[in-house]
């Protein structure tokens, strides 16, 4: 404790300032605990040297002789160093007082942000699993890694690990439907597509710190997927025909087409949208859906319209150097369609003069069946014959199997299809001996045909 007696002067003028003096006891005070204090502080650059010798550096000096022509002030204070000292320590405890509770507030909002972010994970995750459906599985393994297999298996020709990928495809029935879908969106991409075109193109060293693009999902896969469902896909693919993605409309109108021919399914209630497809900008689903009409037969007489339109489509594939044949699906079709197709007549003669074989001969089979003419026909049909590819020859002669004795012309034609060894696959080779009987019964007999056990279906 300081004793005021030994601040003042002793004397009792009012010159002594006693205000001044308890000012200087109270520095006096703070003096003896700047040690302590000093010793609790965190230690900074600014203060390197020991408590002591800093408590010895700042140390006041006071001097209680009166100070001449100084009125009421009996002593002289030399502490401004003092003063200095504890001006600047008690802006330093404040602000050390300031950046922890700032420091300690930015934590709490850290921790407290960081806990909200791990919550919103947690809590997506949960959602995003209970509203995500269970995915299928057949022999412990889910259909995601079956459809993969089927695909891997249509391009690698291998006919077992299909069986077995059509197998559980088949087992699991429509729920397997939207992983189809999905399937193709994703492999059919904006970006897929160009990555896997690019990927190859790219250094070595790039190629091994990237990660290697998936093997496309076909349309042709996702086609054969929804075909080993059946027919309970039918809603499934109706509802994919107003996909967004191309390949996914493709794959549909391919699989509606397929179960129509080859299992029978009535696919009469997806004409609307089928014939919507025809409309659409991309080539592929032109075509499919346009094939897929001509298996309804005349029950596809509102698509007219949309078909004629298709007879000067492009044909431009998505590809570089691809051709879709659109017309000549578009034709095919309202061939199919037969007299209700009438009005597609006079934009499907100038076609007799394409300069496609090809297209010409489908033209020529079109107009046989919409309006059974064969004058302007069985020539085409005839010069084109042996022009067309191999594979495609079939739609020619099938038209000389229709026009049955009109088409005398064409028996030497097809007699030498047949001397021709392998001009001809075995469906075309069937067809060729079916037209001959149809057309020349006795032609056929003398070149030694015999009526076949079984036709084959109309393709």
């Amino acid at each position: 404790m300081v004793n005021m007696g030994d601040l003042c002067c002793g004397c009792d003028c009012r010159d002594c300032d006693r205000d001044t003096v308890a000012s200087i006891a109270r520095m006096r005070a703070l003096h003896c605990k700047i040690p302590a204090v000093l010793a609790s502080m965190p230690t900074t650059r600014a203060m390197q040297l020991p408590v002591k010798s800093m408590s010895a550096v700042i140390r006041p000096t006071i001097s209680l002789e009166p100070t001449p022509g100084v009125v009421g002030s009996p002593f002289t204070v030399n502490s401004c160093p003092y003063l200095f000292f504890m001006a600047w320590l008690s802006s330093s405890v404040k602000r050390r007082s300031i950046a922890f509770r700032t420091r300690r507030i930015h934590m709490t909002k850290s921790g407290s942000i960081a806990a909200f972010v791990i919550v919103g994970i947690i809590l997506g995750a949960v959602l995003y699993n209970a509203r995500r459906p269970n995915e299928p599985m057949y022999q412990g393994r889910g259909i995601n890694d079956w459809l993969r297999k089927l695909n891997s298996a249509i391009s690698h020709d291998d006919l077992q690990s299909r069986d077995e990928a059509e197998k559980a495809v088949q087992a699991t029935g429509a729920k397997a439907a939207p992983y189809i879908v999905a399937h193709l969106r994703k492999s059919n991409s904006a970006l897929s597509k160009p990555y896997r075109n690019l990927f190859p193109k790219l250094p070595a060293w790039l190629q091994r710190l990237i990660p290697s693009p998936r093997e496309e999902f076909t349309i042709s896969t996702g086609s054969s997927a929804f075909f080993a469902i059946g027919a309970s896909a039918k809603p499934a693919l109706i509802t994919a025909l107003k996909d967004e993605n191309p390949a996914v409309r493709s794959a549909s109108a391919l699989t509606l087409g397929s179960l129509a021919h080859y299992k029978g399914t009535d696919i009469r209630d997806a004409m609307p949208a089928l014939t919507e497809c025809l409309g659409v900008a991309d080539p592929d689903v032109r075509c499919l859906s346009a094939t897929t009409l001509g298996y309804l037969g005349p029950d596809a007489a509102a698509a007219v319209p949309g078909l004629i339109a298709l007879l000067k489509a492009p044909e431009v594939g998505s590809q570089k150097g691809r051709r879709v044949f659109v017309r000549s699906a578009a034709a095919r079709t309202l061939g199919r369609i037969g007299s209700q197709a009438k009005s597609a007549l006079p934009a499907l003669r100038p076609r007799l003069n394409d300069a496609d074989p090809y297209e010409r001969s489908v033209a020529a089979v079109a107009i046989w069946r919409i309006s059974s003419e064969a004058t302007n026909t069985l020539p085409v049909l005839i010069q084109a014959l042996n022009l067309v590819p191999e594979g495609s020859r079939w739609e020619s002669v099938e038209g000389f199997e229709e026009m049955g004795p009109l088409a005398k012309e064409a028996v030497p034609t097809l007699l030498g299809q047949l001397a021709l060894k392998g001009a001809a696959n075995g469906y075309t080779l069937i067809r060729i001996t079916n037209a001959l009987i149809k057309i020349d019964p006795e032609a056929a007999l003398h070149a030694g045909i015999q009526p076949p056990s079984a036709q084959e279906p109309r393709r």
